[in-house]
């Protein structure tokens, strides 16, 4: 849909709203005088009805005021007959209470007497179950420390007939293990010498085969990121196109033509630059730069800040763009 059709579109569908909202208010005018009207009449007869209840109401209170001043006196009178009867009541609980009180006394005295007599019977019992026990227990003390007297002087003499067979053992075990070990150190030191003899002859083989894999190495990637280097130029001035011809249709202007492709450079070796010397360049950034065709800080220092967001897309990384590239132009100056 063209842009002046849908501008007109939501013309119309303005004014169709306004008219409506027009015809609503008018409506809703109509409602609140009819409303006014009505609530007048109900405020007059809700004040008529309101006279006649509160007439009642009115001889209703004075009745019940009679009704209430003679059950009051009803009330009062009940009320005495049952605070003298509730106090004839307590006298005599009270009087019950001590008498069991004054019985109650007697028989803790006479209770408290004979747990007396029979605490100094079973204390007068437990010092002399305590003495025996006590006398008994240090005749079985001294015969457990004559016995272990006894068993510590044997066990020291086993000790030092064991500590003195260990020594002997011991003297032997490193004798033998002192023969072991020169003789394993002597087979040792053979091997290691082998060993040698034959990594001196392998090496200068070694070192050919690691130089010729090398050179095939730098030659491949060095063809690899020309052949890279192509396709990136080919894809940004095929995009370049692409973004202008979408500007021209968005004019309305005719589209021209893409321009034919620019023959491929020759494949040559790029000499890389470590681009996370730059501030805030990291290892992933550098990776997509090189992915890029930016290898250098000379090539850096050339892009622009557009070109850069291009390629890493709107983060928060695409900000320092212009940071970089000034970076950049200090490091090729």
């Amino acid at each position: 849909m063209a842009l002046s059709d849908e501008m007109r579109r939501l013309t119309r569908h303005f004014v169709e709203a306004y008219d409506d909202r027009s015809v609503a208010e008018s409506a809703r005018r109509a409602q609140a005088a009819t409303d006014a009207s009505g609530r007048g009449q109900c405020v007059a007869t809700l004040k008529s009805d309101t006279a006649a209840f509160m007439g009642g109401t009115h001889q209703a209170n004075q009745q019940m005021a009679a009704e209430t001043a003679r059950e009051l006196t009803e009330f009062h009178a009940a009320h005495e007959a049952m605070a003298t009867e509730l106090t004839a009541h307590l006298d005599e609980q009270e009087s019950e209470r001590r008498a069991q009180a004054t019985e109650d006394t007697q028989g803790r005295a006479e209770y408290v007497d004979g747990l007396h007599r029979d605490t100094a019977v079973f204390f007068k019992e437990l010092d002399s179950a305590h003495q025996a026990m006590a006398a008994e227990l240090t005749a079985h003390l001294d015969e457990q420390e004559s016995e272990r007297r006894a068993q510590a002087t044997e066990d020291a003499q086993g000790r030092a007939e064991y500590v003195d067979g260990l020594h002997r053992d011991t003297a032997v075990f490193f004798k033998d293990l002192d023969s072991v070990h020169q003789a394993m150190a002597a087979e040792l030191r053979a091997h290691l010498d082998e060993q040698e003899s034959e990594r001196r002859a392998q090496a200068p083989e070694d070192a050919r085969g690691r130089a010729e894999y090398v050179d095939r190495l730098e030659s491949d990637v060095a063809a690899m990121r020309g052949r890279l280097q192509v396709n990136l130029s080919e894809a940004r001035q095929a995009w370049s196109s692409f973004a202008g011809q979408m500007q021209e249709r968005r004019a309305g202007r005719p589209v021209a033509a893409p321009p034919p492709p620019p023959p491929p450079p020759p494949t040559e070796e790029v000499a890389s630059d470590d681009l996370t010397v730059i501030r805030g360049i990291g290892s992933g950034t550098q990776r997509r730069l090189n992915e890029a065709g930016i290898f250098t800080y000379a090539q850096l220092a050339e892009s622009t800040p557009e070109e850069l967001r291009q390629v890493l897309g709107e983060g928060p990384q695409a900000t320092k763009a212009g940071e970089w590239i000034e970076q950049a132009q200090g490091l090729v100056e």
